[in-house]
């Protein structure tokens, strides 16, 4: 499975040495950023393409009076506005979870990388098309499986992508539950009662903002999650 490496954005596709160091150089500035610090407001126009290098943010919309649904997690590697290069602005906002150091590059600077790099046009095609299946699995876990489901999932995404080193069923986990909710479409109390009968279960445990699934397999299956990915990164 493609790596980072010195790159700041995690792509679905390898590229050459020498294209992976040219996108490394453009995005050569660095933003420190808070928790709950919006890195993408909805509709407002920018020539920054933004990615997570270290950290965790939420991808949202938000409703005419003010009720909020997560349509994605960004972690470390990830690009937070890639519509941008096409269309000027994102369709979603973007807010840091936690304290987040931020890569940023020049939109007019990415485009001409994709002109005269052809293999990274194809890699940022590549995730727009990898963004937009996750965005699929979203909407169907939202809108047809139960809560417990829905729940297991969030949590079998996050440690897919943010396992401890040396651990294959531990990870960092700094969402609240209110974030839990807005992302699985609950609310608190479903999202609390649902928490306490995985803990209850021995199906997981979660002190100090950190996560293990005893068990990952038997998890996986409950929510429909495909297990080998995790022994596959």
């Amino acid at each position: 499975m493609p790596g980072r490496g010195s790159n700041p954005i995690l792509l679905p596709i390898d590229v050459p040495a020498d294209d992976e160091a040219a996108l490394t150089a453009a995005f050569s500035k660095r933003l420190f950023l808070r928790r709950k610090s919006t890195l993408v407001l909805e509709g407002r126009p920018s020539d920054q393409l933004l990615a997570i290098v270290d950290g965790v943010a939420y991808r949202a919309k938000m409703t005419a009076d003010g009720a909020r649904q997560i349509v994605g997690i960004v972690f470390s590697g990830g690009l937070c506005n890639l519509p941008i290069l096409f269309f000027g602005s994102s369709d979603h906002s973007v807010e840091t979870v936690i304290d987040c150091q931020v890569a940023s590059a020049a939109k007019a600077d990415i485009l001409d990388l994709m002109q005269v790099r052809p293999m990274l046009a194809t890699a940022f095609a590549a995730l727009a098309l990898a963004n937009a299946a996750s965005a699929r699995n979203w909407v169907l876990n939202v809108g047809r499986r139960m809560a417990r489901q829905r729940v297991a999932r969030f949590l079998c995404e996050v440690m897919l992508a943010s396992r401890l080193p040396g651990s294959v069923e531990r990870c960092s986990f700094p969402f609240t539950q209110e974030i839990i909710a807005d992302a699985t479409g609950l609310s608190i109390v479903q999202v609390n009662r649902t928490l306490r009968e995985l803990r209850a279960e021995g199906q997981i445990t979660l002190e100090s903002r950190v996560l293990t699934i005893h068990g990952w397999d038997r998890l996986c299956s409950d929510c429909e999650f495909p297990s080998s990915l995790l022994r596959r990164r």
